[in-house]
């Protein structure tokens, strides 16, 4: 059952009157369904880089057609990045983590 609420959030990139790059962010609310990191998601992401600030984040399932290449979710006030998609028959999972200087300026 899709019952928790996330924001996808799409990066666009505008150029500014004096021809500097602007970021803005678009976000799209969605229902979702929450799943937790397996052990073995988390060991093999851990594994890939054992000393980077990546602390494991969530997955979440989302209709097929709802996703538009979005990269950021935004969840519980706290921004995730997605760094897996999995395709399931009509739905999506969306696997995300949080990266320090992720939350609050979305870079």
């Amino acid at each position: 059952m899709f019952d928790e609420i996330i924001y996808l959030i799409k990066e666009e990139k505008q150029q500014g009157n004096m021809g500097q790059v602007q970021k803005k962010y678009k976000e799209k609310m969605l229902f979702s369904k929450k799943k937790p990191i397996s052990q073995k998601e988390f060991f093999a992401n851990k594994s890939k880089s054992p000393f980077t600030d990546i602390r494991m984040g969530f997955c979440f399932e989302i209709n097929l057609l709802d996703y538009e290449d979005e990269q950021l979710i935004k969840y519980n006030n706290k921004i995730y990045k997605i760094y897996r998609i999995y395709e399931k028959g009509n739905t999506l999972e969306l696997y995300c983590e949080v990266r320090g200087g992720i939350n609050g300026d979305k870079n």
